[in-house]
Order: C-alpha cells, then structure tokens, then sequence
C-alpha cells in the first residue's frame, strides 16, 4: 500500500502488504490495516504484492567473492549477477566518448 511516509506526509513509499478484505465498486477495496481496523482504499494506493524467493549469501573459499545464488527446482545453482554500463556524451563536439 502507498502510505505517506514518517519524515514527510507528502512523500509517499510502498509499505508492507496488507489483507485485501473486499472489493468496494470498481476502483475501492476495504483493507485491514490493524487485527481490528478496517479502511477504504482506491486502487492507485494499491499494488499487487509478490514475495521473493527465498535466497542466501555464500562466500566463495578460493576468490573471497560473495555471491548471490538460489537453486533452481532441479537442483542447479543460479547465479544472479548485476553490471552498470554508462554513456559519456561530449558537448563540445557533439560526439559520443568511447567507454574505456
């Protein structure tokens, strides 16, 4: 749920997931927000929540790496890896930097 934030009520973060109660109309779901509390919500305050797979962090003995990995269903090691790339744009000349 979309909820305004501690520091600031109009900077607005996703929040933990909350139990859908029930649909009102098209576009309003009532969601409990406490064991006891009930509110109204419209659906742009809302998103459908997905929960990750369960992941670890293992330290690689030989290269002292720390990777991310997870183990696929049948039974092999999945890496994730992440890569930034970036473009230099000269001004001047108008023409694009090479990456070195």
């Amino acid at each position: 749920m979309l909820l305004p934030t501690e520091n600031n009520k109009l900077t607005l973060a996703w929040r933990e997931p909350y139990e859908v109660v029930e649909k009102v109309g098209e576009v309003d779901y009532k969601i409990r927000v406490t064991p006891n509390k009930i509110k109204t919500y419209h659906i742009n305050m809302l998103q459908k929540y997905h929960q990750r797979k369960e992941q670890r962090i293992e330290n690689d003995d030989e290269s002292g790496n720390i990777s991310e990995s997870e183990v696929s269903k049948d039974g092999h090691r999945i890496e994730q890896v992440a890569a930034i790339a970036c473009m230099i744009h000269d001004r001047i000349s108008n023409k694009k930097a090479s990456i070195r």
